[in-house]
């Protein structure tokens, strides 16, 4: 299975693209399309083909309210259930086959002894869910 459509065989169950989401590309869900872009970019030393992918996201960052720059380091398989608002560090690390529920951020933190920034490392197969019922805070399920 080809790295660009890790993402995508965690929602369909397919290494590549079906016939139809082939010819009409608008019917994969905004989100998964969000991450194949960022795949690509990830992928090209084009810097014009870069250019292009980023004004692609910027577009698509309206409909799929994900807001995950391409530097950021993400493992394969990472997928949403529901399309929703999504806030990620550019320096954070997200590992593989993570689930991420809407209405979270994952940001930075200033460390008070040092002073210095501190941004997360997601690992491998995890939840992380927010706005649950009877809880306030954030939740991370492994």
């Amino acid at each position: 299975m080809e790295y660009i459509y890790t993402d995508y065989y965690r929602k369909y169950g397919r290494g590549r693209p079906k016939l139809i989401h082939r010819f009409f590309p608008w019917l994969i869900d905004p989100q998964i399309r969000h991450f194949i872009l960022i795949r690509k970019w990830k992928k090209s030393n084009n810097n014009l083909y870069k250019f292009w992918l980023k004004i692609r996201m910027k577009l698509l960052k309206r409909t799929s309210l994900i807001d995950i720059p391409p530097q950021t380091r993400i493992g394969e398989g990472l997928y949403m259930y529901h399309t929703g608002s999504v806030i990620v560090n550019s320096h954070a690390k997200i590992g593989r086959n993570v689930t991420l529920s809407p209405g979270i951020t994952i940001g930075k933190t200033i460390n008070k002894v040092t002073g210095e920034d501190e941004h997360p490392t997601i690992g491998n197969r995890v939840w992380i869910v927010s706005a649950i019922e009877y809880g306030l805070e954030p939740m991370l399920l492994s």
